[in-house]
Order: structure tokens, then sequence, then C-alpha cells
């Protein structure tokens, strides 16, 4: 991938758990996990219609830096927007760069 295309710098964020220190209940956050730098794309036209026909609701695309950690039960931050990862493909399986497919969460 050319350098000049990763422009965003993306936050990988993972959920963590803690309680409440006055009710002792449980509370869920994303927290970020690691800061990659990145290139966030959504998806039009014949990509788009081929990423639905294999996933469902894929909205965007992040081509990433290979990392290890990335997985479907992270959330990535970008320009204060979240995406849900719905999958991950190492492409050519050469360990050089991620290619995830997301959704964005409001």
């Amino acid at each position: 991938m050319d350098p000049g295309r990763r422009r965003h710098r993306i936050k990988i964020k993972g959920m963590t758990e803690t309680q409440d220190a006055t009710t002792g209940q449980p509370i869920k956050a994303w927290t970020p996990e690691q800061s990659l730098w990145g290139s966030v794309e959504p998806l039009a036209g014949r990509e788009l219609f081929e990423a639905h026909q294999v996933i469902g609701e894929v909205s965007h695309k992040v081509t990433v830096p290979f990392a290890n950690g990335i997985d479907t039960t992270k959330r990535i931050e970008c320009k204060g927007r979240d995406f849900e990862v719905l999958s991950i493909a190492n492409t050519k399986e050469l360990d050089k760069e991620l290619v995830i497919m997301c959704v964005e969460r409001t």
C-alpha cells in the first residue's frame, strides 16, 4: 500500500469492564488498545454490492499495516466515528497489510 494513502489516524479499541464504585455494577466501555495509520474508505457501487453478498451490512473498508490483536471483537475509531469490525483479511497472507470490513455505528 502506498504510504500516502495511510492518511487517517485509527484507534483500535477493545471492550473493557470495570465496576461502578458506588453500586458495584459492571460498566462496559470501549478503550483504545492500539493506534495506527491507515485508510478509511466508504464502499460504493460494485464493491459495496459484492461486500453485502458476503457480509450483509458492511459500509466501510479500513486498510492498516499488519498488526496482531485485531479481530472481530474490536472497534475502530477514526475522526470521532466508531466502526464495528465485521471481517478481516490478511492481504495475500503476507502479514504486511490488513483489510478490515466494517459497519459504522452511531
